[in-house]
């Protein structure tokens, strides 16, 4: 795993053989959670495709190459279903990067509440 920098912060990215990254993040055992991400808004690598997977189960796949053409961060939610965080006080979410690409970079991660 790579800490790097850009734009005076640090984030997380994937390169060469490894696959993934993944945090373990405390529910405090609610339902109503969604994922917010931090990504940079003027990604230049074309092979940033990736899934974000909740105790193993997909939440998304993102494609990072010129989705928003912006030199700033952009934040990303993604509502939980209920059923992943059903009677669970900590989650493991795992940035798992596809065939021949790169995961990340993130920037910054959370839990939030609506």
């Amino acid at each position: 795993m790579n800490f790097c920098s850009a734009s005076g912060l640090k984030y997380n990215s994937l390169e060469g053989h490894l696959r993934f990254f993944e945090y373990e993040m405390n529910t405090d055992g609610r339902t109503d959670l969604t994922l917010m991400v931090r990504y940079w808004g003027n990604e230049s690598e074309r092979n940033r495709r990736f899934t974000i997977l909740v105790d193993g189960k997909e939440l998304a796949t993102e494609t990072l190459f010129r989705k928003w053409n912006k030199a700033e961060f952009q934040e990303v939610e993604y509502a939980i279903p209920a059923e992943m965080l059903q009677g669970k006080k900590i989650v493991t979410v795992r940035f798992q990067s596809q065939e021949n690409t790169i995961a990340g970079g993130v920037f910054h991660i959370r839990l939030v509440r609506p």
